[in-house]
């Protein structure tokens, strides 16, 4: 075990969840794994998914950060800490951070959940330890005793076992991303909002929201859709998560002026799917 000297930890956006980490599977069968949680004011979330990136600092050095969710993240999120912050808010993800130097050192803990903001220094009580450290897998636990912050307590044990993720990968490929069933529907919701086609539009919008279509704003609706679609054939589809019967897409639209990105939720409903904003 490695006594942590130097770290933060942050609180941003709420419920936090958690207790003792279970074993984890040998790392032929389990990378990628995430396994333990984390408590706050006596409530728990379970980790269930671990990702891991490699931040270059130059001199041929890099840094790496582990992240434990208890949901899954798109690529694009695993790769951008901004993404990954606007995303976990987005999607109500509970997400702990470990930034570790190139000695192997965590010098910063972040934690976001969804009911609870503030930046909070660890005294003491943290503790990492690592029984794999290569550029092909880490394997590891970190553990963090339960201490007060203010009116609050929190503390977490957590076991990873993952493969690291080089920031050149993990990105989407926006071509093979249009070509997907969501976003196709996607692509056609966008053009036909640019063209104001109210039947177009019908037919790829999920039924609760088409009634928009006919309802006393159905004007104000279409001319919003005129002006915020994206062209798709321009545009580059960052990330596209799918789970289950929802997916969610994000896309950026360029003109020669600015620069716009943009979250569509959709939902499979029997074969097809719908954007459903």
């Amino acid at each position: 075990m490695t006594l942590i000297t130097r770290h933060t930890l942050v609180l941003a956006t709420a419920w936090l969840l958690a207790a003792g980490a279970a074993t984890l599977a040998s790392p032929a069968h389990a990378q990628n794994r995430g396994d333990g949680s984390i408590t706050f004011n006596g409530t728990q979330t379970v980790f269930r998914l671990a990702y891991a990136v490699k931040v270059p600092i130059g001199g041929g050095k890099s840094e790496t950060t582990i992240i434990l969710t208890d949901k899954p993240l798109s690529a694009r999120a695993v790769t951008d800490k901004g993404e990954r912050s606007i995303e976990a808010q987005a999607e109500n993800i509970t997400m702990l951070e470990l930034e570790i130097d190139s000695d192997k050192e965590v010098f910063n803990v972040r934690v976001v959940a969804q009911r609870t903001r503030g930046t909070l220094s660890v005294s003491n009580g943290l503790k990492a330890s690592f029984d794999v450290w290569s550029d092909k897998l880490v394997q590891g636990r970190v553990t963090a005793a339960e201490q007060a912050f203010g009116s609050h307590r929190i503390s977490f044990d957590a076991r990873f076992v993952v493969a690291p993720t080089d920031p050149k990968q993990g990105k989407t490929d926006s071509k093979a991303a249009w070509s997907t069933p969501q976003g196709k529907v996607l692509a056609e919701y966008l053009r036909a909002g640019r063209a104001g086609d109210k039947a177009a539009i019908r037919r790829v919008l999920i039924a609760d929201r088409a009634q928009t279509l006919d309802g006393p704003n159905a004007a104000d609706f279409l001319e919003y859709l005129k002006t915020e679609s994206v062209d798709p054939a321009t545009a580059t589809l960052d990330s596209l998560t799918i789970d289950g019967n929802t997916a969610v897409a994000s896309i950026t639209g360029r003109t020669k002026d600015m620069e716009r990105s943009r979250k569509y939720p959709l939902r499979k409903v029997g074969d097809a799917w719908f954007v459903a904003p």
